[in-house]
């Protein structure tokens, strides 16, 4: 059985593929949990792609049984 996790959180996927938690909230610790009781996470949430942004190495959230589904990286309603 499969989770679709939808969130509001940020992140940002790097060139290499590989997604990172802005905030390290969501990171693979996170995903632990839940795997223990599904076979794959999708999870819903704002993705900007960049390579400039800082963001710390430890707060990987990419993993092999965990998917993200993109949306649009929009801030505020000027944006929108």
């Amino acid at each position: 059985m499969d989770l679709v996790f939808c969130t509001e959180a940020r992140l940002v996927r790097r060139s290499s593929g590989l997604v990172y938690s802005i905030d390290g909230g969501l990171t693979n610790n996170l995903w632990q949990r839940y795997l223990c009781k599904f076979n794959h996470v999708y999870v819903m949430a704002r993705v900007l792609s960049d390579d400039d942004c800082p963001i710390n190495d430890k707060y990987l959230a990419s993993s092999e049984r965990v998917s993200f589904i993109d949306l649009p990286y929009y801030l505020g309603p000027i944006q929108y």
